[in-house]
């Protein structure tokens, strides 16, 4: 039997050997007693505007998130993965119709339940903030908190709050740009976890993916899950042609990496094959085709 100690130990190693998660924000932020819960879940948070720019569509760096999780899972046999879109967040800054921000969250759910579908992912659980952020649980985390924060802010520690109390999540991943001397360009997702942290001392632990992955030279390093009109990128649609968008990133770099982004995608097929098996005699586009096609089927 494993002890605590080795379970923490064994996760440690997981981090730091997946290419995918940014090692070093991980490692200051796990904590035995949730790792050993007897029941465990992880969650993950999605959203679907910039403060600028509302998503067209799922880009492929959605599946690094998703392939990772359900490894975790595996690995370390927790009960669930918590898929969370936050619908009440994109409207929070006005900017946005509401009603185009409530059509798109339905067809951003409905494009993860075929991705889960497709890939018989059925320990996932697409939740919307909107169902249950004004529940009578919900108002009460909202409301037990420190006045003195932005209610953004706020609202992110009881997401994270809620989904610890009312679905034993004692995971979360994230995300973070980085460079060498910090966390860069505001994304910054830490500040929410740390600030639960401040109020909630090791209940959950946390986990950083690195950023997604356009093919656009000013404009390289991105959330994974949120693609802007315009953008050179590979997005989980019918019709997508890896070989082409991958002919032009080269082209507009100078270089067969297109600046990291290729590296990026290769790592999450490895993902893909990690859980589901390699997929022989096929070249990195023609794998990447193979897992986007196979994402977006009906």
């Amino acid at each position: 039997m494993n002890t605590s100690s080795e379970i923490t130990k064994k996760f440690e190693v997981f981090i730091k050997n997946e290419p995918l998660f940014e090692a070093d924000f991980s490692m200051a932020r796990i904590h035995e007693e949730s790792l050993t819960k007897a029941s465990r879940s992880i969650f993950y948070g999605t959203g679907l505007c910039t403060p600028q720019e509302i998503s067209v569509g799922l880009p492929f760096d959605i599946l690094a998130m998703v392939f990772t999780a359900e490894r975790i899972r595996r690995t370390f046999g927790f009960d669930k993965v918590f898929h969370h879109i936050a619908d009440t967040h994109a409207k929070s800054n006005g900017i946005w119709e509401e009603s185009k921000i409530d059509t798109l969250a339905q067809q951003t759910k409905e494009g993860l339940e075929k991705i889960l579908r497709n890939f018989e992912l059925k320990d996932f659980v697409i939740s919307m903030a909107s169902s249950f952020d004004k529940s009578e649980k919900y108002l009460k985390i909202l409301n037990s908190l420190p006045k003195d924060a932005h209610e953004y802010v706020r609202r992110e520690v009881t997401d994270i709050a809620w989904y610890q109390q009312k679905q034993d999540v004692s995971l979360k991943l994230g995300w973070v740009i980085s460079d060498n001397s910090g966390i860069t360009n505001g994304n910054n997702e830490t500040l929410f976890d740390d600030k639960f942290e401040s109020l909630f001392p090791n209940l959950m632990s946390f986990a950083y993916f690195s950023p997604g992955r356009t093919f656009d030279k000013s404009r390289q390093r991105v959330a994974p899950y949120i693609a802007i009109k315009g953008e050179n990128r590979l997005i989980l649609q019918p019709g997508e042609n890896v070989q082409v968008k991958f002919q032009k990133a080269e082209k507009e770099f100078g270089d067969k990496f297109f600046g990291g982004a290729r590296k990026h995608l290769e790592d999450i097929v490895h993902e893909y094959e990690k859980l589901f098996g390699n997929l022989e005699r096929m070249s990195i586009e023609q794998k990447i085709q193979f897992i986007l096609d196979k994402a977006v089927k009906n």
